[in-house]
């Protein structure tokens, strides 16, 4: 199972260009799991669900100010909403990494990001699992894709599991996810964006 992982990083890493980011499963900005150091814009909304093994996740997310973000998200399993916040305490710049600091659904976490021209990569610890969480994401300019529309690639390990998924951005108002949870569950997610 890693070395697959890490053959897939690998040609991720040598085949694709930098990333563009949006919404996790509980609709924090990141990857597919793993939060990052983006946030929504500040008067913008998200609305997302995502779709995995039976479960149905939505959410809500706002940006509330210049790298801050608030958002609201329930399943159709663990029945309450959950809060979820996010802001940036470093952003990245030249050679300086980002450092952001979240909640989500009660778990606090801090995420470092790097943008290594070729991928951004993103470090961190807490959050959901409680354990160290890393990832990669890769913006693909391919053929075949309109102009209006950008294909990311992303791979992470959230602390438990790794997952791989692409991530299809339409007008820069609609991403649709598709992922390998575990590298074997199958999960789908539509987020729709507005400014307000």
């Amino acid at each position: 199972m890693m070395y697959r992982g890490a053959v897939v990083v690998a040609f991720l890493v040598v085949f694709t260009g930098g990333a563009a980011l949006a919404g996790t499963i509980t609709g924090v900005s990141g990857l597919i799991n793993v939060p990052t150091t983006a946030t929504v814009n500040a008067d913008y909304l998200t609305a997302s669900v995502h779709l995995f093994s039976g479960q149905a996740v939505a959410s809500l997310t706002v940006g509330v100010a210049e790298l801050v973000e608030v958002g609201v998200y329930t399943t159709n399993r663990s029945g309450p909403m959950s809060l979820t916040a996010k802001g940036v305490v470093v952003p990245e710049s030249g050679d300086a990494p980002g450092v952001a600091v979240g909640l989500d659904g009660g778990a606090t976490y801090m995420v470092f990001s790097r943008d290594f021209k070729s991928a951004k990569g993103y470090l961190g610890i807490g959050g959901r699992y409680g354990n160290i969480f890393a990832g990669l994401a890769m913006q693909i300019a391919g053929e075949g894709l309109s102009g209006d529309t950008k294909m990311t690639l992303m791979l992470e390990h959230d602390g438990r599991n790794v997952n791989l998924g692409a991530r299809f951005n339409f007008l820069s108002l609609i991403d649709l996810d598709i992922a390998l949870l575990n590298m074997e569950q199958f999960a789908a997610g539509l987020t729709l964006k507005t400014q307000f």
